[in-house]
């Protein structure tokens, strides 16, 4: 899934300095950004804000896989991954877990570590499916 959701994002701001940013960036803020830097208003409905004044810092992502949806939520430091039947009653089937902090590969599902307990609550809170 790193791979496939991980983009850079590269803008040039005329009369603004460069910089380089390390937080997570969702693709559905780009929209707001660019309304924001022609000093277009925002529209209510618009459900993200604008790079500038971002404070959430996470980015949410689906997968559709045969029968399955894979529902993410990727902060700095983790990755974590549930696999819900298509039909209802959407049924958890499988859940993974990244530690970014300690492999950016995602190859080593932490999943079962209990120490990873903590980190599994708080994700599952973003993606609140259940």
């Amino acid at each position: 899934m790193e791979v496939d959701t991980r983009i850079p994002l590269i803008m040039f701001v005329p009369g603004m300095e460069p910089e380089v940013v390390g937080s997570i960036v969702d693709t559905i803020d780009i929209y707001p950004t660019l309304l924001s830097l022609a000093g277009l208003q925002i529209p209510g409905h618009v459900e993200k804000k604008d790079l500038f004044h971002k404070t959430i810092d996470y980015a949410l992502s689906e997968i559709h896989w045969d029968s399955v949806m894979g529902y993410a939520v990727r902060t700095v430091d983790f990755r974590y991954i549930e696999w819900r039947n298509l039909k209802p009653p959407y049924q958890l089937l499988d859940a993974e877990l990244y530690n970014h902090r300690s492999s950016q590969d995602e190859r080593d599902n932490c999943l079962a570590d209990s120490s990873m307990l903590p980190a599994i609550a708080r994700l599952k809170k973003h993606l609140e499916i259940d």
